[in-house]
C-alpha cells in the first residue's frame, strides 16, 4: 500500500527487493548506492533532457516499508539472485562495470591512413572504448582495403570494413547499412582524422546512469554523433528522411541534444 497516498506511475522502480536498500528494522531509510539523494536532486537540473519530475513514494506491505521511485528505471537496482554471483565487497564495483554504455563506432575514412589511425587511437584511449569499430571506405578511396583490414584486425576487438560502391548513397544512408547485426545500445559516427575528446563517453555514461539522461541523438550542427540504436530502428533509420527530421516531425525534438551540453570540448566537424 502507498503510505503517502500518492499515485504510483506505470514506469517505476521498487526498492523492496534491491540488495542496496538500507533498512532500520523493517523500514527502509536509505540506499547504499546513494541513488535516492541523486533522484531527489534531479529537479535542480535546468535541462529538459533530465527528468525533473521523479517522485519517491513511501510504500509498505505486510513485510516491510520501502521506497518506490516513480517515473524511471533505476539502473543500480540488483536483486538477491544477482548478489549470489558476486562477492559482497565487489557489489558496487560490479554495478559500475555493468553500467557502462556499449556502442559501435563508425568511422568514415579519408584518403589518409593516418587519419583513420588518429580517430581509432582516440577511441581506444577512452575509459569506455567501443565494442565494435566499423570503417567505411567510400567509392574512390585510395587506401587499399587490405591495409585498413590488417590495421583493424590487429586491434584485437570486433571490427568490420564496409566498401561502399554506390556513389549516390549519403552518409546517413551508409550508416543505415553498416550498423552491426548485433544491436549495441548506441552507435557513434566520426569522420577519420577527428580526435575524440578523452572524456566524451565517460561524460555521456555518467549522465545516463547517474542522472537518467534521456536522449535519442547527441548531435552537433545537426550532425548525429551518438545515437540510440533502439530509437534509430524504431523510426526506420534515415529513410525516407533523416532520423532527426522524423523526431522533429513527431514532436520529439526534445530528445535531440547538443553534444556540447555534455562534452564542452567536442571539436567542430571537419
Amino acid at each position: 500500500m502507498n503510505k503517502d497516498n500518492s499515485q504510483i506511475d506505470r514506469l517505476h522502480t521498487s526498492c523492496k527487493d534491491c540488495i542496496f536498500a538500507h533498512y532500520n528494522k523493517k523500514e527502509q531509510i536509505g540506499c547504499d548506492m546513494g541513488r535516492l539523494e541523486t533522484y531527489r536532486s534531479n529537479n535542480l537540473y535546468k535541462t529538459r533532457h533530465i527528468n525533473p519530475n521523479i517522485r519517491i513514494s513511501n510504500v509498505y506491505d505486510n513485510q516491510q516499508e520501502f521506497f518506490v521511485i516513480n517515473g524511471m528505471k533505476c539502473h543500480h537496482k540488483r536483486n538477491v539472485s544477482w548478489s549470489k554471483k558476486v562477492k559482497k565487497n565487489k557489489w558496487k564495483e560490479r554495478v559500475y562495470e555493468e553500467n557502462r554504455i556499449k556502442y559501435q563506432a563508425i568511422i568514415f575514412a579519408t584518403n589518409e591512413m593516418s587519419d583513420i589511425m588518429t580517430t581509432v587511437e582516440s577511441l581506444l584511449s577512452q575509459d569506455i572504448p567501443p565494442q565494435h569499430i566499423t570503417a567505411v571506405r567510400k567509392l574512390g578511396n585510395s587506401i587499399y582495403p587490405i591495409t585498413i583490414s590488417k590495421y583493424l584486425h590487429d586491434l584485437g576487438i570486433p571490427w568490420s570494413l564496409s566498401n561502399i560502391v554506390d556513389s549516390t548513397l549519403s552518409p546517413l544512408d551508409i550508416v543505415d547499412s553498416v550498423l552491426s547485426a548485433r544491436a549495441y545500445p548506441y552507435y557513434s559516427v566520426f569522420n577519420a582524422g577527428i580526435v575524440v575528446p578523452q572524456n566524451l563517453f565517460t561524460s555521456v555514461n555518467e549522465q545516463i546512469y547517474e542522472h537518467n539522461l534521456r536522449f535519442a541523438v547527441l548531435a552537433i550542427n545537426d550532425l548525429p554523433i551518438i545515437t540510440s540504436t533502439f530509437i534509430h530502428r524504431a523510426y526506420g533509420g534515415n529513410k525516407p528522411s533523416s532520423l532527426l527530421t522524423k523526431l522533429r516531425n513527431d514532436k520529439c525534438q526534445d530528445f535531440i541534444m547538443d553534444i556540447r551540453e555534455i562534452c564542452q570540448n567536442y571539436p567542430n566537424p571537419q
